[in-house]
């Protein structure tokens, strides 16, 4: 068994190593610092670059581009679209630079743009929806850390703005994240580190963000959340080993669900086989020979009911003939009457039946109590009968309808 276990393990393994790195896996990260009209950033060309090469660990073919135009933004986006349209699999974008909200909607701005005021900014800076619609991978993935103060000149026509806002359009089965939440400022330096750090963890990639968001939070001692906004199908995994890895765990935890319930079954296996005899006696015996005797009963009393209407029949212009008949066929109804009454009960015994906890556990505990199946049917059948029948302890007769326990 244990060959076995390492076997199927091993096997797994190679088929998700396979399945993964056979998914197609396309990047494209744009970093804009050097800019002419605004403060320079340190951080995002080389936070790109070590990015880029975590992503190359995990089969992702990387474009890193730096310092663009507006144009060149434009033609690095339609260049992607057209890849992925064409191969499909993961799609990762990710942008560090400056970037500013206008109007309830983002723009990130080339390293050349030259923005005096935010109504220029739908025209020299490119609209996040831009990116947004080249994302047409079959899973896709947007990281933005452009989460900072608004860069414009202050002065006329400026507001008052911070970070980004949640976009509106998002590609289908998505994940975007934030370097910060919506009109929040994020930290130059920060964030993309530790997803380069993170990115490259046997988990999966919504973890992954958690365990980023919790180390941000640490950084910048709670300054700092990133968000995330998801919209996927299934959960992403970038890592080779990232799905066998949580295969594994949750097989080790349903292995130890499992010998918990076994331990639990032998504790109780030896109190059940020990008690067979009591239960046999008082339950088994009483039940069935009360179901015994109920059809017994019921057959001596309609054989004397259809002899009288015999009778009746033959000696019609008898009065004690019709005396006898007309008293059996008060019998009669009143027998029809308790008839209709016991089917009633026996709706409401099997109904209770199927909505009784207690009942089903105990069925259940019956089937893994180690007990043969004629002893397990038995003892199911003493739980839910007719509870009519001879009570062998204290001699008496009981009669009734109900649910024995």
């Amino acid at each position: 068994m244990r060959s076995f276990r390492i076997t199927f393990v091993i096997a797994s393994f190679l088929l998700s190593v396979l399945s993964i790195f056979a998914e197609p896996r396309n990047a494209l990260l744009i970093a804009n610092g050097n800019y002419q009209n605004f403060s320079g950033l340190a951080n995002p060309i080389p936070e790109a670059n070590a990015l880029g090469e975590s992503l190359r660990k995990l089969g992702f073919t990387v474009r890193v581009e730096s310092d663009l135009s507006y144009s060149e933004m434009q033609m690095c986006l339609m260049d992607f679209e057209m890849k992925v349209k064409k191969s499909g699999g993961i799609a990762f974008f990710h942008y560090g630079g400056h970037a500013v909200q206008v109007g309830g909607e983002n723009y990130l701005i080339p390293a050349d743009a030259d923005i005096p005021s935010e109504r220029l900014a739908k025209s020299r800076a490119l609209n996040l929806d831009e990116v947004m619609t080249s994302m047409c991978g079959d899973t896709n993935i947007v990281v933005l850390d452009a989460c900072r103060n608004n860069p414009l000149p202050a002065g006329d026509g400026r507001s008052a703005s911070r970070g980004l806002v949640p976009i509106s359009r998002k590609p289908k089965n998505s994940l975007i994240v934030y370097s910060a939440q919506a009109g929040s400022t994020a930290q130059d330096g920060v964030f993309t580190p530790i997803l380069t750090e993170k990115i490259l963890e046997p988990k999966s990639f919504t973890a992954i963000v958690r365990e980023v968001r919790k180390e941000v939070n640490r950084q910048t001692n709670n300054q700092q959340n990133p968000g995330s906004y998801e919209e996927l199908e299934d959960e992403i995994y970038l890592s080779d080993s990232a799905a066998v890895s949580d295969t594994i765990t949750v097989k080790k935890d349903n292995d130890y669900k499992k010998d918990s319930y076994k331990e639990e079954i032998k504790s109780k296996q030896s109190k059940t086989l020990s008690s067979w005899d009591i239960l046999t006696r008082k339950r088994a015996g009483g039940s069935l020979v009360g179901v015994g005797s109920a059809v017994i009963t019921f057959s001596l009393v309609f054989i004397p009911v259809g002899a009288a209407n015999a009778v009746d029949c033959v000696a019609r212009n008898f009065t004690l003939g019709s005396d006898i008949s007309f008293a059996f066929l008060g019998v009669g109804i009143g027998l029809a009457v308790t008839s209709i009454a016991m089917i009633a009960s026996g709706g409401g015994l099997l109904y209770t039946v199927s909505h009784n906890n207690d009942i089903r556990n105990n069925t259940k505990y019956y089937r893994y109590s180690g007990l043969s199946h004629r002893k397990r049917v038995l003892m199911t059948l003493c739980n839910m009968t007719f509870c009519t029948g001879y009570n062998i302890d204290t001699e008496q007769m009981s009669v009734g309808v109900g649910i024995k326990l």
